[in-house]
């Protein structure tokens, strides 16, 4: 049968291994290896007795209990410290509860909680505190066979791009499924960058589940002070709570988890690339929850009058006072590779995050590299 890709990942958390299984289309992929819910494809027989449709509406009817569903009635009652929230409290009493409470054939609480399908654990926020240098590849194609690939390359975080690439957020979860797959250590990491600053556009981001997220285009102390309350829960920031529905809580069945991730190990990126930026720079970098200040090379060429030019005084003096700011600030620095400035110049000149290829791009030299083979064995 036809079904959303958030609910097999939502009956993938949710049901013991020996009792779940369900049709899937053949073009869909099981959300995450390590995530131990066989997946029939269509065209087999599932193992279910019943079908997929039956047992939603077996919960609906029965009212089974489960950290899912249980957890919904309290989402508002948080209290003003994040730390002892309700919902936070709520659940994990919930998860003591025992396979009884839980529902039959649904995992036992405290299983639910050590799977790792949503919250990722390659830390990428650890890494850089550990003073890596680390590479990246974007991703623009929205393709999750390209997804894939890229992560079983090597590379240490693949960015997924909702500001130039043509996908959506429901895209960027099928980047995210596929990224996961490759089971190597410490793994590739899934950062995801916004569409704007605005507050939906982040919070939509955020729902998603990523390891990170990269803003654009921030040009003020006001517009970075903004990015950082869109992040946060209240009363520290005004994002829109629904942590019992939304992927990056495993739909409800982390929530604890997650609340946790994104006040510690959560990577908040903002992108300078404005001659107004780099006016404020030092009182930017400052703002308190701005783990990176990442440089658009190419938008900052040309707030500075010469689009693409990057060997003027103007760039190169704007370019490094971005540089020394971050690193008054404490604060990870990163960019593009660009004319005269290679990867390797970059990570000596103090930046710990270097995103060099895109899928759209590899594809294309690769592609043109084979073409000019050929066409020189034909002469």
């Amino acid at each position: 049968m036809n079904a959303p890709v958030a609910l097999f990942e939502v009956l993938a958390i949710t049901f013991h291994p020996s009792q779940a299984c369900f049709l899937a289309d053949s073009d869909w992929s099981l959300p995450d290896s390590r995530c131990d819910c066989p997946v029939a494809i269509s065209g087999q027989r599932t193992i279910s007795e019943s079908p997929l449709t039956t047992m939603l509406a077996s919960w609906v009817t029965t009212k089974t209990r489960s950290p899912v569903f249980d957890g919904l009635h309290c989402l508002y009652d948080q209290t003003a410290n994040r730390g002892t929230s309700t919902w936070s409290k709520e659940f994990d009493d919930r998860s003591e509860a025992g396979p009884a409470q839980a529902g039959q054939g649904l995992q036992d609480p405290g299983r639910i909680r050590d799977n790792p399908a949503m919250i990722s654990n390659t830390r990428i926020k650890q890494r850089l505190r550990d003073g890596e240098k680390l590479n990246g590849c974007w991703l623009e194609m929205f393709s999750p066979i390209a997804a894939e690939i890229v992560a079983l390359s090597g590379y240490d975080t693949a960015l997924i791009d909702l500001e130039h690439g043509p996908g959506s957020c429901y895209q960027g979860i099928q980047m995210m499924q596929a990224i996961a797959l490759p089971e190597r250590e410490p793994g590739c990491t899934a950062l995801l960058r916004t569409s704007s600053s605005s507050t939906t556009d982040i919070k939509r981001a955020l729902d998603t589940g990523p390891e990170g997220i990269m803003v654009p285009d921030v040009r003020s102390v006001e517009e970075a002070e903004h990015v950082v309350a869109a992040c946060r829960y209240g009363p520290a920031g005004y994002r829109g709570a629904a942590p019992a529905i939304v992927r990056g809580s495993a739909y409800g069945t982390r929530i604890p988890d997650y609340l946790d991730f994104m006040e510690r190990e959560f990577l908040l990126i903002i992108q300078i690339e404005s001659l107004e930026a780099v006016n404020a720079i030092d009182r930017i970098a400052a703002v308190d929850g701005i783990d990176m200040l990442f440089i658009g090379p190419n938008d900052l060429s040309g707030t500075l009058g010469e689009l693409g030019n990057y060997t003027t005084d103007s760039f190169r003096d704007a370019f490094e006072r971005i540089g020394r700011a971050a690193g008054s600030a404490g604060k990870f620095l990163g960019t593009i590779p660009f004319p005269g400035w290679n990867a390797q110049t970059l990570f000596r000149s103090g930046h710990q995050l270097v995103i060099s290829g895109a899928d759209s791009m590899l594809l294309l030299e690769a592609a043109k590299a084979d073409v000019r083979s050929l066409r020189a064995a034909c002469s």
